[in-house]
Order: C-alpha cells, then structure tokens, then sequence
C-alpha cells in the first residue's frame, strides 16, 4: 500500500520488525557503532544473505524519529519508573523532505537485550491533538497519550537517518521459523524539540561522524548468520543510543548521565 504523499511503502502484512510481531513475545535487538569503512561490507553480505525490506527503495528509506522525556530527563537518566520505556514518534520515507503523511507512535519497553513494542499509525494532524486534547478513551492512540500525560512527557529532540533494511527468517536456529532483521544506518543527525513537530531535520548535528548503527533484530537465539557476521567483526564495537548521544551533541545531558 503507497502511503500519500511519498514514495516509501507502508507493509500491509506481517510486521517486519521481530519486536513488532504479534503474539511473538519480546525479541533481542542488538546496536553497535560500526566504523564507516565496514559498511560496504556488511552491506554487501545483508544482500546476499537476507532480502531487502519491501518498505523503501531496495530496502533503503530515510527516518525521523520525535523522543519524548520529562523535564528532568528521566527517561534519559533511567530514573525509577523510567528505566524501561521510551516513547517515541516516527514518519518514514524515501528522503529528507519527502515523508510519509503518517505517524508511528510507538512504546519500547527493554529489558537488557530484550525488547517489545507496541506502535499505532496515525495520521499528520493527530499531533495537534496530542499536543492540546485528549483523545476518547476507545480511540486507537489513546494509550499512547494517556502515557504521554501520566508520565509528564514532552518532545526533546528530533533524529533523522538514512536506513538500508534487510529480513530474513530464522527457520534453522530452533526458533519456529522466526524473523531476523538487520538495519544499517547513516548520517544520522540530531536537533532538540520542544512541540511536537514531525517536520524534517534541516540545521541537525551530526551524531556519529565518521561511524553508521549496525542493529541485530531476533527472536530467543542469536542466529548462526548473525554469529558469523559478528565473528568477523571488530570484538570491541561500541553500544549506541540515538537519543542519549543527540541529548549530549547538544550539550544537554553529560556523558554517563
């Protein structure tokens, strides 16, 4: 199904996402900060090896993801009661300016590795409401904005990124025919927030110059091509989060915070 307005395809079938999958339980999701030099490489293989995600132009899309947090950054801060969720907003395309005309709220809840979302897509103008209403209470997003408020949260910051997406199946790891997923990212820029604007990055600070977020998505067990992929990696490559890097680009979280 085209989504109005862009280019990028909006899946009607099966969630892509391991963490998406209904009634699958959580899935693991592992981040590593790769070295520019690598991509080619990893890349190369995902294409071999997995099929580029539907969604997208060969499995290429861009991403603008909306982080939400209390005054105090307690989501950043993992304080008690924010330790475990990030909330989160996303529109999704084929380039910086050309967005979808729909939004992704999203809840992700991590425990270590293991992580379950739960999304609802809705369109453009719902950002006015959760800015200035409340929704019904059997509207599809209210949950979403029932935390929103529970929790004191508001917009922080803005990321973007170019995204190539690959899928695969982990019929041979014991898991059921499982989904695997692996993402690359790039030139990912960051700026703050404070409405809950969706427009697209244009004045953002680059967040990992010189490195792209190599993310391992699946269910109960590492597959073997992922073990394989990784053993031929550096042993020393570095966790990542978007958010609490674009917080300190910006001068507005200190490291180890």
């Amino acid at each position: 199904m085209k989504v109005e307005g862009s280019s990028y395809v909006e899946s009607v079938g099966p969630p892509l996402s391991p963490a998406l999958a209904a009634g699958a339980g959580p899935a693991f999701e592992l981040k590593f900060l790769l070295p520019a030099n690598r991509v080619a490489a990893i890349e190369a293989w995902a294409r071999r090896t997995l099929t580029p995600d539907p969604n997208g132009q060969s499995g290429a899309y861009r991403v603008l993801s909306l982080y939400c947090d209390t005054p105090d950054l307690d989501v950043y801060h993992r304080a008690q009661g924010y330790r475990r969720r990030k909330y989160r907003l996303r529109r999704y395309g084929s380039s910086p300016t050309d967005l979808a005309n729909v939004v992704h709220l999203e809840r992700k809840t991590r425990h270590g590795d293991r992580v379950k979302k739960r999304r609802e897509v809705v369109g453009l103008e719902t950002l006015d409401l959760l800015a200035h209403a409340d929704p019904e209470p059997d509207c599809s997003w209210s949950w979403f904005a029932q935390q929103v408020r529970f929790r004191g949260l508001g917009p922080v910051c803005r990321v973007t990124y170019e995204r190539m997406a690959f899928m695969g199946s982990d019929s041979g790891n014991g898991s059921e025919g499982g989904s695997v997923r692996l993402t690359l990212d790039q030139n990912v820029q960051g700026v703050l927030a404070s409405a809950w604007d969706m427009a697209p990055v244009t004045e953002g600070r680059p967040l990992f110059p010189g490195s792209a977020v190599l993310e391992l998505k699946y269910h109960v067990n590492l597959p073997a091509i992922f073990r394989d992929l990784l053993a031929g990696l550096p042993p020393d490559l570095g966790r990542v989060s978007k958010y609490r890097l674009c917080l300190r680009t910006w001068g507005l979280a200190e490291e180890g915070g």
